[in-house]
């Protein structure tokens, strides 16, 4: 019996006309299809955001350097800052001296030799204010020396004073202050007057050598308070001395060297006063160091 079925099974197995059974067709979950077309229209978008935003806000990404060229512009950057600043400072020092000395050439306007009067003290603060004290025989004199004041350019004379002395024969003294608008004569071309911190004494040295050799004898210079800022300091330094007869010329010299070295020394008040037939001389002078 056994034999029987094993045969039939056998030729039923091999006839041509039955077909072999074929595995059901595995069936996927329901909706993955649609799963993942969600997922990647979800991923497109958070693509597409992160680009909108990188170009909105790029700074948002500061924290990704591509390579080091991140770093590389804040470098740069800083440089360029550092150079403005420099320069900056730098343009402060030249109109210091570029504005005293055009000060002076417009003091030499003032009848200064007329023995009708005397200017006893000039002080100059740039970029434009002024005192100016002196004593004269008669009041017109006064009015004709603030006359020629007025002809100074942007010239406005706040205050004027006249004295007279208690020895009638003595005449009056007077006192103008006030302010103008000075322009220098010529423009030089830009150079970085900042200097390191050890300069400072060297150059105060140099200064003072070329003072000696345009008639002025200075004292040893008096440090005053130093106010630190982005990245400089200012340094502030008070000169006082003597001028031989060179007068208003020797300043002027000295005033125009310095500038022309590319002194890193800026004027902050140029003070001039006869005393006893001796004219002194009072320079308060800025450095910006680094």
């Amino acid at each position: 019996m056994l034999r029987l079925d094993f045969l039939r099974d056998m030729a039923r197995d091999l006839d041509p006309a039955r077909k072999p059974a074929t595995p059901a067709p595995r069936r996927s979950p329901e909706g993955s299809g649609a799963g993942k077309r969600a997922l990647g229209v979800l991923l497109v978008l958070m693509i597409a955001g992160g680009v909108a935003l990188y170009i909105t806000r790029p700074r948002l990404f500061d924290f990704v350097d591509f390579g080091g060229k991140r770093a590389a512009e804040v470098a740069r950057a800083d440089s360029l800052r550092t150079q403005a600043l420099h320069m900056k400072a730098s343009r402060a020092v030249d109109e210091g001296l570029a504005l005293s000395i055009e000060w002076l050439n417009q003091l030499e306007t003032l009848p200064l030799g007329d023995s009708a009067w005397a200017l006893t003290l000039s002080s100059f603060t740039p970029p434009g204010r002024f005192v100016l004290k002196g004593s004269a025989r008669k009041e017109e004199t006064i009015s004709a020396v603030q006359e020629a004041l007025v002809l100074f350019p942007g010239a406005d004379v706040t205050e004027s004073r006249a004295d007279r002395y208690a020895a009638p024969e003595s005449g009056y003294a007077f006192a103008f202050s006030g302010s103008v608008t000075l322009s220098p004569e010529d423009s030089l071309p830009p150079v970085d007057r900042t200097i390191a911190v050890d300069r400072v004494d060297a150059e105060l040295t140099s200064l003072r050598d070329a003072a000696t050799a345009a008639g002025i004898l200075f004292a040893t210079p008096e440090p005053g308070a130093a106010a630190p800022g982005s990245g400089l300091e200012a340094r502030a330094y008070h000169l006082s001395g003597t001028c031989d007869s060179a007068g208003l010329a020797g300043i002027r010299t000295l005033l125009e060297g310095e500038r022309r070295r590319g002194s890193p020394f800026g004027v902050r008040r140029l003070t001039l006063e006869n005393r006893d037939g001796h004219r002194a001389v009072f320079l308060d002078i800025m450095a910006f160091t680094r």
